[in-house]
């Protein structure tokens, strides 16, 4: 019978919550921050789960079971200990979470980059966020993860920066600079301001690295893959044309 009260009144914390609660809230939070979903939705789920653990107390208090948690010190300790040990992770990517979702610079649809890893934010949670890859795969990272790392946004005004590394013989440098600007400058994806710029990057003995620096349009209109994996095969053609052949 305590059984049954616990679970009643546990579902019944977390309903009066969800359902009562939780939707003025986000409603409030929206017309706040009307271009912020990532705050709304946040909201919704972090308010879900308050009402999830603040109905654990009642339910203990109304189904009896509160004097023999209190009177046995060592099953408020295992007890402690238990959930200490399960929920770390969960705990730390939780406040991790609310750190990301106050941080203004850290949105719904940015483009961002962490350790080797990038794409778009789809959807923060209270333990993961969800990033969809240049490539189209879905991935969740653990908010631990991009606090606790550098998250680099790489658009400027719409825009995204690409850079392509192709190691040339030391004495043909001038022709494949011409080389990889023209085939930068034939891609439609490429944008023409700024212009597509060639540099030495470095060089090693007989070879020297050029870098290809140029613009694309955001990843939501333009696959980044696609872009250079086509830069890269237009860039051989152009290099065999001028009659530059790889470092031997």
């Amino acid at each position: 019978m305590a059984a049954a009260v616990f679970l009643g009144v546990l579902l019944a914390v977390y309903l009066v919550g969800r359902l009562v609660f939780v939707p003025p809230l986000v409603r409030i939070v929206r017309l706040r921050n009307p271009k912020n979903e990532t705050l709304v939705d946040a909201t919704r789920e972090y308010a879900r789960l308050a009402f999830a653990l603040l109905g654990i107390p009642i339910a203990i208090t109304a189904a009896g079971y509160g004097n023999i948690v209190a009177g046995s010190a060592v099953v408020v300790a295992a007890m402690t200990l238990a959930l200490g040990v399960a929920a770390q992770d969960v705990i730390g990517n939780f406040v991790c979470g609310v750190f990301l979702v106050s941080d203004p610079d850290f949105h719904i649809g940015d483009y961002i980059e962490w350790d080797d890893d990038h794409g778009t934010v789809e959807a923060i949670g209270y333990r993961v966020t969800r990033v969809r890859t240049p490539a189209g795969e879905t991935i969740t990272v653990p908010n631990a993860t991009l606090a606790t790392s550098t998250v680099h946004s790489p658009f400027a005004r719409g825009k995204y920066r690409m850079e392509v590394p192709i190691t040339v013989p030391m004495g043909d440098q001038a022709p494949a600079k011409a080389a990889l600007a023209d085939a930068a400058s034939s891609d439609d994806r490429i944008l023409d301001h700024p212009e597509p710029r060639v540099q030495l990057d470095e060089f090693d003995g007989d070879a020297a690295v050029l870098a290809t620096h140029f613009w694309v349009d955001n990843p939501h209109k333009a696959d980044l893959l696609d872009v250079k994996t086509d830069f890269g095969e237009r860039a051989a053609e152009e290099l065999a044309d001028a009659g530059v052949a790889p470092p031997s």
